[in-house]
This record gives structure tokens, sequence and C-alpha cells, in this order.
């Protein structure tokens, strides 16, 4: 598992919804 991927992929959800 890799927690830069969690994190991107969270960090991208965010942008997505503020978008």
């Amino acid at each position: 598992m890799n927690n830069s991927y969690l994190r991107t992929r969270l960090l991208s959800s965010s942008d997505y919804h503020a978008g």
C-alpha cells in the first residue's frame, strides 16, 4: 500500500469537489 497514492486520491477528490 502506498500512502502517497491515498494522499493523492484524497487531494484529487477535494480538488474535484472544490471545482
